[in-house]
């Protein structure tokens, strides 16, 4: 149902696709549960950016039994558009930080925490001389965090919530490749047909159809 050729007409469906998808809008619902933020628990923001997007994660942190419990507070995603996608991954990283904290401002203001994330080089933001990330870096610099480097592998949710945007776009643009490799092909066809007319077209272009297939 996500794809952009999905068939909507319920009568050609093989399968009951608006009962998977209550199924799978009621498991999504489900399966995270957001608590009421603890401001007496350690806080973490983890933050990621791709080609697409930026996304973050806010988490605290509560010690039960003597085992950590990392709970959602919420979560946050913006799509990259027009300039935004040509800047470098610095870049882009960088915003994805700046993003994190003041869309979470609401929760973050006047309350310590850690800002985690998988680029090793935001660690030395702070050395950045690039105009927009000093605006970035200054507004991020009235918050109280401590800034910490984490595997990627431990920055799964962030990184997918920022990834999720390359399937629709590789998606669409397989469809627009499909469509003019079509387009192009009847093209040919018409060409033929009003060169040679549509016995001999057909006589000429059998051969090359039988090459291209060796």
């Amino acid at each position: 149902m996500i794809t952009p050729g999905f068939v909507w007409d319920k009568r050609k469906w093989t399968e009951d696709y608006e009962a998977i998808f209550k199924n799978a809008k009621e498991a999504l619902c489900a399966s995270q549960a957001k608590p009421f933020p603890d401001y007496s628990l350690d806080w973490i923001l983890r933050t990621d950016a791709s080609d697409y997007a930026v996304a973050n994660t806010l988490l605290q942190l509560r010690v039960e039994s003597e085992k950590t419990k990392y709970e959602v507070i919420s979560f946050k995603a913006h799509k990259l558009t027009g300039a935004a996608k040509l800047w470098d991954i610095f870049k882009k990283e960088a915003f994805g930080a700046y993003f994190g904290v003041r869309s979470q401002s609401y929760y973050l203001r006047g309350n310590a925490f850690i800002r985690e994330t998988d680029c090793l080089n935001l660690v030395w933001m702070e050395k950045n001389e690039v105009s927009i990330v000093i605006k970035w870096r200054v507004y991020m610099q009235s918050f109280q965090f401590l800034l910490h480097h984490i595997k990627g592998k431990d920055n799964s949710v962030a990184d997918w919530a920022s990834h999720m945007q390359e399937d629709e776009t590789e998606i669409a643009n397989l469809d627009r490749a499909s469509e003019e490799a079509t387009e192009n092909a009847e093209d040919a066809n018409l060409s033929m047909l009003c060169l040679f007319g549509e016995k001999e077209a057909s006589v000429r272009v059998a051969p090359v159809e039988q090459e291209h297939r060796i």
